[in-house]
């Protein structure tokens, strides 16, 4: 059998440890991973020119409510 249990201090480990000497299991295999913490948060394409960005309606302006009828007339499969 195979327990996986992650803690995150190592009180807590140590609690857990000595609960398993307590009832006298002695086959306990400990796998340590250190996980060091990076942010999940990721710097973007810096090569994009947001400028052409500003202009996609320039050409044909619209409003909301024309975007809201054509995107109802879409036949949606869910």
């Amino acid at each position: 059998m195979k327990l996986i249990i992650e803690t995150t201090n190592f009180n807590e480990f140590e609690k857990i440890l000595y609960f398993f000497k307590t009832i006298e299991i002695g086959s306990v295999k400990v796998i340590s991973e250190h996980i060091i913490p990076t942010p999940k948060i990721h710097k973007g394409n810096k090569k994009i020119n947001p400028k052409e960005l500003f202009g996609i309606w320039k050409d044909n302006p619209k409003s909301l409510e024309q975007i809201r009828e054509n995107s109802w007339k879409r036949n949606w499969i869910l």
